[in-house]
């Protein structure tokens, strides 16, 4: 999500358009909050009992 977001930052200072560094987040957040929820949700870091 981090890299999305360096990005994002780097393409606005480029390109002298801020909305970029807008869009950057939004498709981090898009992706990574399902990603992260995908994975918490996984077998691998469930507790066993």
């Amino acid at each position: 999500m981090a890299a999305i977001i360096a990005i994002g930052a780097g393409l606005t200072y480029v390109y002298q358009n801020p909305k970029l560094e807008v869009y950057g987040l939004i498709v981090a957040v898009l992706t990574g909050i399902p990603y992260l929820l995908i994975q918490s949700n996984s077998k691998k870091y469930r507790k066993k009992q």
